[in-house]
């Protein structure tokens, strides 16, 4: 089974949308792999405020590969304010949605990951590997 994000069906999604969203990344979440999920799946977690609910999910590692690939891109939550067009405005959203649900660790690692800290250093596991 693959979750491909359908944007007319979901782009518009309500709470219980979200909810419903939700329900099925975590009913994935024992399979994820990189055919499980798109970059517009990944968009409307972010979108939808759900990045703290997959943080303890395999889809937190593609999570933040794609925040940092992407971090001036545009999400659904953003408008025309000055904070949303500011450089990493999508890495600071995912961060403080981490940091406000207690995750932070998880936004800890998307920060270094995105100011290019050496991955050596960027965990403790890895500090202690080297």
């Amino acid at each position: 089974m693959c979750l491909k994000a359908d944007r007319n069906s979901l782009s518009q999604a309500s709470d219980s949308e979200s909810l419903f969203l939700l329900n099925f990344v975590f009913f994935l979440s024992s399979q994820a792999n990189a055919n499980s999920y798109d970059d517009e799946l990944l968009e409307l977690l972010i979108s939808h405020g759900l990045t703290a609910e997959v943080a303890q999910t395999p889809f937190l590692t593609p999570l933040i590969s794609f925040v940092v690939s992407h971090p001036d891109g545009h999400t659904d939550t953003q408008s025309d304010d000055t904070a949303a067009s500011q450089p990493g405005a999508r890495v600071r959203l995912v961060a403080s949605q981490l940091q406000a649900a207690g995750h932070w660790a998880e936004a800890g690692t998307l920060m270094l990951n995105y100011h290019g800290t050496h991955p050596a250093l960027r965990t403790f596991d890895s500090a202690e590997d080297s």
